[in-house]
C-alpha cells in the first residue's frame, strides 16, 4: 500500500503541474510543444523558488506567499466543513427514508432526483435572494451573503456548497441500500426476528458506507467546481476566486498543489479505513489488441447499431425519457424554426406607447408580463427570444462536445485497457490529478487569450473552445471506459468463453462490446450533463462561445458590461449576474432554463436505466417489453402535450415577429398623421442611406456638423429637452431620445460641436453593402471603423442588428 499510496501522489503532483502548463502551449489557435516545454521549464523554475513567486494588484506587485495562504484557509476551512455537513446529513437521511412505506419512499427518491438535476448557480442566487427578501420584510440578516474587509461568510458558502453533495451521497446510500436489501444475509436477519431499524443501522449502512467511501472522490470533483461558483457569486475571498482575480499558470498551480495537499491526506486516511474494513482485488486482466483485425471490431459495432432499432422503440415507451427528450425536442425545435423563420430576430422595445403610438407607457428594462413573459433588459431585448435564440447553441455545444468526448475516449480506453498494468498505475495518477482542481478555471486560462483576441472570427473562438471543452475530458473519460472494459474481462461469462476457445477479438465482438454499449449511453448523457454545468461556469468567468463583447450599460456613460453573441444562455448568465439584485428575474430565467435542461436530460438518463432494467439491452431478439394499454397511450399524451406547447409558442413567435405589411403601414401612417413629427415617424434619427454617408464626408449627422456651434435650443427644437446633461472640464455632453432612439452631442468649451453619436437598426452587412467603398479598418465582429476625409466613423454593435454610429475628428490624420 505504501507502494501505491507513493505512486498516487508523484503521479497527481506531476500531472497537476503538467496541467498548469498547458496555457503556455497556444500561440493563438496553435498547439506548439516548443512552447509547451519552455513553458513547463519556466514553470519548474518558478515552482522551485516560491519565494520570488508574485501577483500583481492596482498597487503593485505583491509576494504570493504569505498572501495566498489566508484564501487557501478559507476555501478548505469551508470545503471540508460542508462535505462532513453533507456526508452526515446524508446519512442521517438515508436511515429516516429508508424507514419509510414505500410510497413514500418513492417519492421522496423522486424529490431528491430532481434535487441532484439543480445546477449549483441556481442553488447559490437562490439562498442570496432568500436572505435578501426576508431582510426587506423582517429587517433582520440571517447571514452575511458576501464577503466584506471585515469578515468572510462562512453559513450561507457552507450550506450552498453541502447541497449538491448531499443530494449524491443521499442517492449513492440509497442505491446501495437498495441492493443489500437483496442480499440473502439480509434476509436471514430478518428472519431471525430483527427489527428494520437494527439490519439497517448494524448490517446494511456499514457496507453501503464503503461504497460511498469509494465514490467520494467523484463528490469532491462535483464540490470543487462548486467551490468556484460559491466565491464568485458571494464575492468571497478563497483560493479560486483569488486564482481567477490575480491568477497565472504559476499561481494557478501552486493553489491547486496546495489543495491537493489536504484533500490526498483526507483520501489517504480513507483508503487506510477501507483497507482495514475490506481486502480489495487489485489484479485486472490485461488484452493485447490487434489492429490489423479492426474490420472485426468494425462489424461487432455495426452489429450492434442494427440493434439499435429495438433499443429506440423501447426508450420510447419510457415516460420518463420521453419527458426528457420532449422537453429538449421542443426547445431545439423553437430555437431553429426562430432562426430560420424569423432570422434570430430578438425583438426590442426601449420605450412603451399606448395605443395612440404618442404616449409613454414606460421605458426598459420591462417585468415579466404577458407581454414580455420573461421580462426585458435594460436594452429593451426580450428575454424569452433571447433565450430561444441561445436554446441551439447551448443544447447543440452539450450534445457536440459529449459525444466528441464519447467517441475519441472509446479509442482512449482501448488504448488504455491494452496497456501494461505497472504504466496503467502511473497512468491513473496523472488522470486522477484532474480531481483535484477547477476544470473551469484551467479553462479559463487557455480560453481568455483566445475570447479576448479581437482578430479571431466568431467561428474560429467557437472551434477552438469546443477543442478544449472536449479535450479537458478525454483523460479522466478514458480512463473509466477502460476500467469498464476490464471489470466486463473478469466476468465469469467472459472466463467461460475464452475456455470454449474463444478468441480475444471474439470476445471482444460479441461479449465486451455489448455489455459495454449500455455503460456508453449512460455515461453519454452524464457528460452532457457535465458540459452543461461547465458551460455555465464558464459563462460567470465571462467566457462566451464565440467571443465576449462590451457594451455599455447606459448609452454614453462608457460603463462596460460584457454581452454574449450568440445568447448561448451561460453567456446570458455571464451577462446578466451583476444585476441580481437590480434585476432579479434577468439571471433567474437563464439559469432555470439551464436547470429544466439538467432536469430532462437525468429524466432520460432514469429512462435509459428503466429500459435496461426490463432488458432493452439483451442481445436475444426474444426480448419484447409487455406494456398494456395505459403504458402504451402514456407516452403518446405527452408528445401531444409538447406538440401543443410547441404550436402555442409558435402562435407567439407569429404575433411577436411578424413584418409589418404595406395595408398594415399604411394604416398607421392614416391613424397618425396628426401626431407631432418626432412620434410620426418611429425610427432612428439617421437612416443608413447615401445622403447619410455624404454627410460623413462632411462631419455631419443629420442636420448636425462637426464644429458647428450648438445651443441646448437646437436641441429642444428637434428633440426635445434633453434627457441629461454632463458638463467636465468646460465640455458638454448632451443625451436626446426621439421615439426610444438615443442621440449624444459632445461640444468643447465654446459650444463648437466635437463629435456626433446615435443609434442605427441595421446589420453588419447593410453596413458592409451601404459603404463598399470605404476602407475598413476594423475585422472585428463588433466594431467597423473607417476614415472619411478628415473625420472618422465608427460603428459599434450593442444588440442584435443594433448598432451605434458616430462621426469625431480623425485625430490620426
Amino acid at each position: 500500500m505504501i507502494r501505491k499510496t507513493t505512486i498516487s501522489w508523484i503521479t497527481a503532483v506531476l500531472g497537476i503541474i503538467l496541467l498548469g502548463a498547458v496555457p503556455f502551449a497556444f500561440d493563438n489557435l496553435t498547439f506548439r510543444i516548443d512552447r509547451y516545454t519552455s513553458g513547463l521549464e519556466q514553470l519548474v523554475t518558478s515552482l522551485l523558488s516560491p519565494e520570488s513567486l508574485v501577483y500583481l494588484t492596482d498597487a503593485g506587485e505583491r509576494a504570493l506567499f504569505p498572501e495566498i495562504l489566508d484564501p487557501f484557509f478559507y476555501s478548505i476551512t469551508v470545503f471540508f466543513t460542508a462535505l462532513l455537513l453533507a456526508v452526515l446529513a446524508a446519512v442521517i437521511l438515508s436511515l429516516l427514508i429508508s424507514l419509510l412505506p414505500d410510497r413514500l419512499y418513492r417519492g421522496v427518491k423522486f424529490i431528491s432526483f430532481l434535487f441532484e438535476s439543480v445546477p449549483d448557480i441556481l442553488i447559490a442566487v437562490s439562498f442570496q435572494l432568500f436572505v435578501i427578501w426576508f431582510f426587506k420584510q423582517t429587517n433582520v440578516l440571517l447571514f452575511p451573503i458576501a464577503s466584506s474587509s471585515h469578515q468572510q461568510p462562512y453559513m450561507i458558502p457552507i450550506l450552498c456548497l453541502a447541497v449538491l453533495p448531499l443530494i449524491l451521497c443521499l442517492r449513492i446510500l440509497l442505491f446501495g441500500i437498495e441492493k443489500e436489501y437483496d442480499e440473502p444475509y439480509i434476509q436471514t436477519a430478518i428472519g431471525k426476528g430483527m427489527t428494520r431499524l437494527h439490519v439497517l443501522s448494524f448490517h446494511i449502512l456499514p457496507n453501503t458506507l464503503a461504497g460511498l467511501v469509494r465514490q467520494l472522490r467523484t463528490v469532491v470533483w462535483f464540490m470543487l467546481s462548486n467551490l468556484l461558483v460559491i466565491e464568485l457569486l458571494f464575492n468571497i475571498y478563497g483560493i479560486t476566486n483569488f486564482v481567477y482575480e490575480y491568477g497565472n499558470p504559476a499561481i494557478f498551480t501552486v493553489a491547486m498543489l496546495l489543495f491537493y495537499l489536504p484533500v490526498f491526506l483526507f483520501f489517504l486516511a480513507l483508503d487506510v479505513l477501507l483497507k482495514i474494513w475490506a481486502q480489495e482485488e487489485d489484479d485486472s486482466p490485461s488484452l493485447s489488441f490487434s489492429f490489423e483485425k479492426a474490420k472485426i471490431v468494425w462489424n461487432g459495432i455495426t452489429a450492434v447499431l442494427i440493434k439499435c432499432r429495438r433499443l429506440f422503440a423501447s426508450l420510447f415507451s419510457e415516460p420518463l425519457f420521453v419527458v426528457g427528450f420532449g422537453f429538449l425536442a421542443l426547445l431545439t425545435a423553437a430555437s431553429l424554426y426562430h432562426q430560420y423563420a424569423f432570422d434570430d430576430r430578438v425583438p426590442q422595445t426601449l420605450v412603451k406607447y399606448a395605443k395612440d403610438g404618442v404616449t409613454p407607457l414606460g421605458k426598459a428594462p420591462f417585468e415579466p408580463s404577458s407581454d414580455y413573459w420573461l421580462g426585458t433588459d435594460q436594452f429593451g431585448h426580450d428575454l424569452f427570444y433571447k433565450i430561444v435564440s441561445g436554446a441551439k447553441y447551448t443544447l447543440g455545444l452539450a450534445f457536440l462536445i459529449s459525444g466528441l468526448r464519447l467517441l475519441f475516449s472509446f479509442f482512449g480506453g482501448l488504448l488504455f485497457y491494452m496497456m501494461r498494468d505497472r504504466v496503467k498505475e502511473w497512468l491513473k495518477g496523472l488522470v486522477a490529478s484532474m480531481q483535484y482542481m477547477p476544470v473551469a478555471l484551467l479553462c479559463f486560462f487557455v480560453l481568455f487569450p483566445i475570447v479576448t483576441n479581437e482578430e479571431l472570427s466568431f467561428w474560429d473562438k467557437g472551434i477552438f473552445q469546443i477543442l478544449i471543452l472536449t479535450a479537458v475530458a478525454l483523460p479522466t473519460v478514458s480512463v473509466l471506459i477502460g476500467s469498464e472494459i476490464e471489470a466486463i474481462y473478469r466476468k465469469e461469462f467472459i472466463t467461460g468463453a475464452k475456455v470454449l476457445g474463444g478468441s480475444r477479438f471474439h470476445l471482444f465482438r460479441k461479449h465486451i462490446f455489448p455489455h459495454l454499449t449500455p455503460k456508453l449511453s449512460l455515461l453519454f448523457i452524464q457528460q452532457v450533463i457535465y458540459v452543461l454545468i461547465l458551460l455555465a461556469h464558464l459563462g460567470l468567468l465571462r467566457m462566451f462561445f464565440g467571443g465576449t463583447a462590451l457594451m455599455e450599460y447606459t448609452f454614453g456613460s462608457m460603463d462596460l458590461i460584457p454581452f454574449s453573441l450568440s445568447n448561448e444562455w451561460s453567456g446570458l448568465i455571464g451577462s446578466y449576474y451583476n444585476q441580481m439584485l437590480l434585476r432579479p428575474y434577468l439571471i433567474l430565467f437563464p439559469v432555470l432554463f439551464f436547470s429544466l435542461t439538467v432536469i430532462a436530460v437525468n429524466l432520460m438518463l432514469e429512462g435509459i436505466k428503466k429500459a435496461g432494467e426490463k432488458g432493452a439491452w439483451q442481445t436475444t431478439a426474444a426480448f419484447k417489453p409487455r406494456k398494456n394499454r395505459l403504458q402504451k397511450a402514456v407516452p403518446l399524451m405527452i408528445f401531444i402535450l409538447f406538440i401543443g406547447a410547441g404550436s402555442f409558442v409558435g402562435a407567439k413567435f407569429s404575433t411577436d415577429l411578424k413584418p409589418v405589411s404595406a395595408k398594415e403601414t399604411a394604416d398607421t401612417k392614416e391613424t397618425k398623421k396628426d401626431a407631432p413629427a418626432a412620434a410620426e415617424e418611429n425610427k432612428p434619427v439617421v437612416m443608413l442611406n447615401e445622403g447619410s454617408i455624404a454627410g460623413f464626408n462632411e462631419g455631419r449627422l443629420g442636420l448636425f456638423q462637426i464644429g458647428q456651434t450648438f445651443a441646448e435650443e437646437n436641441g429642444v427644437e428637434m428633440f426635445g429637452k434633453p434627457e441629461k446633461v454632463e458638463k467636465n472640464d468646460g465640455k458638454t455632453i448632451y443625451f436626446f431620445r426621439q421615439t426610444g432612439y438615443a442621440f449624444v452631442i459632445g461640444t468643447d468649451s465654446d459650444q463648437k460641436i466635437e463629435w456626433l453619436q446615435t443609434e442605427l437598426d441595421v446589420t453588419r452587412d447593410d453596413i458592409l453593402r451601404q459603404l463598399s467603398k470605404a476602407d475598413e479598418q476594423s475585422s472585428d465582429r463588433t466594431m467597423l471603423t473607417y476614415f472619411k476625409q478628415t473625420y472618422r466613423v465608427n460603428f459599434f454593435l450593442i444588440g442584435s442588428e443594433k448598432w451605434t454610429v458616430s462621426v469625431e475628428k480623425n485625430t490620426e490624420s
